[in-house]
């Protein structure tokens, strides 16, 4: 009995040697395979930091590319200081396009001429959503912009008229009034327009429409021509 109580101590003891001998080396292994110029896992803390620093690296981006777009756009768009309003150049008579709350869309001219410009290149108007962007000046010429996904069309109020309009994430104030709607690839897809009572950011076949009902007027007289403005 005491010779089968001494074997069990000792089988005992030898299992832990082993299991110890098996840690150690496990131990060496480790250290041998992840040595010092082995990639370390960065902690929770740094890896947070690095994920926030590509997001900020991919919306700087993303607005550097905006803003190159805008800059392409911007000189399409004028102020029209006796509207109050901002205005399209269009076609190629040197004309602007713009707004007010007597008409919704009424053709300025003339302006200063430009023969380098060539004419405002006026969208399909698919009915696809994709990116916008609004772009207007305010009363001391400044670029103003906005950019977002176009949510549809819809079908509202504009006066008298019911018009076709985009659906757009934004408010539409008297700040934004005769800006364009424009794709990212600088093409015209609609103008802001004055209703009387609110604003609508009519498509490009609408503005067209509009405008065929208008008439053309010089900068300094909003009452009106004679003559029908010709749609483009």
């Amino acid at each position: 009995m005491a010779e089968e109580t001494e074997l069990s101590r000792k089988y005992l003891g030898a299992l832990i040697v082993a299991a110890i001998a098996i840690i150690a080396l496990g131990l060496l292994a480790r250290g041998a395979l992840v040595g010092p110029g082995a990639p370390q896992t960065a902690p929770l803390s740094e890896a947070s930091a690095l994920q926030r620093l590509s997001q900020e690296s991919q919306l700087r981006s993303i607005s550097g590319y905006i803003n190159d777009r805008v800059a392409v756009i911007a000189p399409q768009v004028v102020r029209v200081p006796t509207l109050g309003a901002s205005g399209i150049k269009w076609g190629d008579r040197d004309s602007v396009v713009s707004t007010s709350p007597e008409r919704p869309v009424l053709l300025v001219q003339p302006v200063t001429a430009d023969s380098l410009r060539p004419p405002v290149a006026l969208d399909s108007d698919s009915v696809r959503r994709d990116w916008v962007l609004v772009v207007g000046r305010d009363p001391g010429e400044r670029v103003i912009s906005w950019y977002g996904m176009s949510g549809g069309r819809s079908y509202g109020r504009c006066g008298a008229r019911i018009v076709e309009k985009y659906v757009l994430g934004l408010p539409l104030t008297p700040e934004l009034a005769g800006a364009g709607v424009f794709d990212l690839a600088g093409r015209l897809r609609g103008m802001v327009v004055d209703c009387g009572d609110g604003y609508a950011a009519v498509t490009g076949s609408e503005l067209k429409r509009l405008l065929a009902d208008t008439t053309s007027v010089a900068p300094g007289d909003t009452s009106g021509g004679t003559q029908p403005s010709p749609a483009q």
